[in-house]
């Protein structure tokens, strides 16, 4: 590996979006353990932090052309997307005007909260877990990896779901009713 990519992956940027990408799965592989309203507070802000140190991170080449491991299963993301519908409830539903895969759209596409957080956490939960394992040439190609979901998938997915979030939060009232 080339000292170039070497720096790049343990430079503080890198570091600091790993160490929020390991919470944030860390906090969903915990989410039986808050109550709803917590729950979707922290959610709100790890999406927004999370946001945050993806644009920071960067976007190194690849040092391989060899593709990244995956790790989480579909039993995995099911549990993920089951917990976070759970603490939503009737708020996990959202109207959107663009779908990923559509692009713009003539009429609102229903969303949910639920499934967007659960594809979120597969590709980070899948580069933390390559990033774990200390080989530089795989930290270097999953964060590549990482880098290019965000910008074509997951940013977009993130995006929306603190847009609803925030509504949710700020405008539905749900933060002012607990307090």
């Amino acid at each position: 590996m080339g000292h170039e990519q070497s720096q790049t992956v343990f430079s503080l940027q890198v570091v600091e979006f790993t160490t929020v990408a390991k919470e944030f799965c860390l906090f969903l592989e915990r989410a039986g353990s808050f109550e709803s309203h917590d729950f979707i507070v922290k959610l709100h802000r790890f999406l927004a932090l999370l946001y945050v140190k993806a644009l920071a991170a960067g976007n190194p080449d690849p040092a391989t052309d060899e593709g990244c491991e995956k790790f989480v299963t579909e039993v995995d993301w099911v549990i993920i997307r089951d917990n976070v519908n759970t603490h939503l409830g009737a708020h996990d539903a959202y109207l959107d005007f663009f779908d990923h895969l559509m692009h713009e759209t003539p009429e609102p596409v229903t969303c949910t909260v639920s499934e967007n957080v659960a594809d979120i956490y597969q590709d980070l939960k899948d580069f933390i877990t390559n990033y774990q394992l200390g080989i530089e040439e795989v930290m270097a190609d999953a964060l590549h990896e990482c880098m290019q979901q965000f910008r074509q998938y997951w940013g977009q997915r993130l995006t929306a779901t603190l847009r609803h979030l925030h509504h949710v939060l700020y405008v539905e009232g749900i933060e002012s009713e607990r307090e």
